[in-house]
């Protein structure tokens, strides 16, 4: 776990943000499998499913701007170092700097699997036949 304290705070932020995209991916496959047997959901099932799909590069996107502020640190440390000390500083600091972004790609990767399944059994729905109407 050493390497996700080497991330610094763009790990945490991540790793939030894909708690949630996660808990709204399994929220939007069972509100998609509700919409199965309850018509008033077909509708919501189907946007919700589409915003997780498009919610699930957030932590992407946090990852990258965690990894930005990351390499803005190692520059204003670069400029404090000792000279014969900075290629040391930028190699370990540009290292360290890239696993907001490495956790992000895989946080989203993981949060894309129920929302690909919502999107999947949400778009499946039958639509509303004229036979269920006269019911």
């Amino acid at each position: 776990m050493a390497w996700f304290a080497e991330g610094g705070v763009g790990m945490y932020l991540v790793l939030a943000s894909g708690v949630l995209v996660g808990i709204g991916g399994g929220l939007a496959l069972i509100v998609a499998i509700a919409g199965w047997f309850f018509r008033p959901l077909r509708v919501v099932a189907r946007l919700g499913a589409i915003l997780m799909i498009v919610a699930c590069i957030l932590p992407m996107v946090v990852g990258v701007i965690g990894s930005t502020m990351a390499r803005n640190n190692v520059r204003r440390a670069v400029e404090l170092a000792d000279p014969a000390q900075r290629e040391l500083i930028i190699a370990v600091g540009n290292r360290e700097a890239s696993l907001p972004t490495m956790f992000g790609a895989g946080t989203s990767c993981c949060v894309l699997l129920p929302t690909v399944l919502a999107s999947i059994v949400a778009l499946t729905i039958p639509a509303p036949s004229d036979d269920e109407d006269e019911d």
